[in-house]
């Protein structure tokens, strides 16, 4: 036996991704499947985990919902993040991958539903000038 709380057990938010969670909680998010039970691989979400067969679901399920609205160019045009155009994720900057800091044409793999996608990234300088003060001596 653990000296672990659950935090679920205890009606606490859990801090930490990993936070423990006892046999009971230790369930997937989305079908209540205990994760001794799973045989797929398993996603970490703050709550708990999701397998792999709902995360498909989810993906799925957003996708179609994304795709079915309408959707211009100046949709996937921002100042800030990478949006998917296939699913809609908005990547915020990692400050690795050359798609959010180098000019260019960029392949770029999105972290939600795993499709390739091209990002055209546009770095801009920018320069503010103020004149030196002299000292009286």
């Amino acid at each position: 036996m653990s000296d672990k709380k659950c935090y679920a057990c205890e009606g606490t938010k859990p801090e930490d991704w990993f936070d423990y969670r006892c046999e009971e909680h230790n369930t997937c998010v989305a079908c209540g499947k205990k994760r001794s039970e799973i045989t797929c691989d398993i996603w970490e979400q703050r709550i708990g985990f999701i397998c792999a067969d709902c995360r498909t679901k989810r993906v799925e399920d957003r996708i179609k919902a994304f795709q079915s609205e309408e959707h211009d160019e100046c949709d996937f045009y921002s100042d800030d993040v990478i949006i998917c155009p296939i699913c809609g994720y908005e990547h915020k900057c990692d400050g690795e991958d050359p798609a959010f800091y180098e000019d260019g044409d960029h392949e770029f793999t999105c972290a939600d539903c795993d499709n390739k996608f091209n990002v055209n990234t546009y770095v801009s300088t920018s320069y503010q000038t103020s004149k030196i003060e002299e000292s009286k001596k």
